[in-house]
């Protein structure tokens, strides 16, 4: 086979790629699952990873149901929600005891330390922004 006959085969599979995924992406729930499952199934030649597509297709058709890929999806984002806030706490804690810390060094006369708590306090209160924005 040649090298143009390998390229155009190539291409048309990825343009029937792009087709397929711009199909895809106008369902929802179980419907989109399974197109992509499809989807992938026809691009995959790797016999294990076929087979492992395959099965999850089967189930996906006989299982699926769009109240529990919701019940998934809102259980995820909880997780991840539930994440945010434990960083959240941890940043604080760290930025009370570098303020802890600070008031330390200030009282006991040392400019140095209390400048460096002061710096990590502002850089864990600087976190601690950042990690809110992506509630």
């Amino acid at each position: 086979m040649s090298y143009k006959t390998v390229l155009t085969a190539g291409l048309f599979l990825m343009g029937t790629a792009v087709l397929q995924a711009d199909t895809c992406a106008s369902l929802q729930g179980c419907a989109k699952k399974i197109c992509e499952l499809q989807k992938k199934v026809e691009m995959t030649a790797e016999p294990h990873a076929l087979a492992r597509l395959q099965k999850a297709l089967a189930e996906a058709k006989a299982n699926c149901s769009d109240s529990d890929l919701k019940a998934r999806a809102q259980a995820k984002a909880d997780a991840h929600t539930q994440k945010i806030e434990r960083k959240i706490d941890d940043a604080s804690a760290d930025a009370k005891k570098a303020e802890n810390r600070m008031k330390d060094a200030q009282a006991e006369g040392r400019s140095d330390k209390a400048a460096k708590y002061r710096h990590k306090m502002e850089e864990k209160l600087q976190k601690v922004k950042k990690l809110q924005t992506q509630l």
